[in-house]
């Protein structure tokens, strides 16, 4: 909570960036640039703790640090619980529905017998048709990132190659 923003990818306002909407999130595919935080804007939703802000930052009383000049980001909570759940979801419906390139059976496959991490308490979970086509795929963070960095070796033999 060092931002004072909401912590949380199914809060409405989920972006510490913009006022882009949850459900707006899931459709753009180009930045809007009307819709970034500016000063102003932030500083009256810090008052009225509205739209994303919980309230002030803690270290927005050091000279020189404002949260929309100094943002920072959180690969955890960025991209294994973010943008690359998103991305998964689109790539793998391309391969498997679109493309035909492989079943959801061989990919499950795949991810029974990866050797992911010494960890298999971590493991992505299977999927099915259904999560595929509705692009609706779930793993906690750390099943995500495993997913997400050996998709690629655990379904290598299923893609043709060029």
């Amino acid at each position: 909570m060092i931002l004072c923003f909401r912590e949380c990818f199914s809060a409405i306002m989920c972006c510490r960036f913009c006022y882009m909407t949850r459900d707006r999130l899931r459709m753009m595919t180009i930045e809007d640039p009307g819709l970034l935080r500016g000063e102003p804007e932030y500083r009256r939703d810090v008052e009225t703790c509205d739209n994303g802000v919980n309230g002030p930052s803690v270290r927005s009383e050091e000279e020189g640090f404002h949260p929309l000049k100094n943002p920072c980001c959180d690969l955890m909570h960025d991209l294994d619980e973010g943008v690359a759940v998103y991305d998964m979801q689109h790539i793998l419906f391309d391969l498997i529905s679109f493309r035909g390139y492989f079943v959801v059976e061989t990919l499950n496959s795949a991810l029974v017998t990866f050797n992911f991490c010494p960890d298999v308490t971590n493991r992505p979970v299977q999927l099915s048709d259904s999560r595929i086509r509705n692009k609706n795929i779930q793993h906690d963070c750390c099943g995500n990132a495993h997913f997400c960095a050996n998709l690629l070796l655990s379904s290598r033999r299923s893609c043709p190659r060029r």
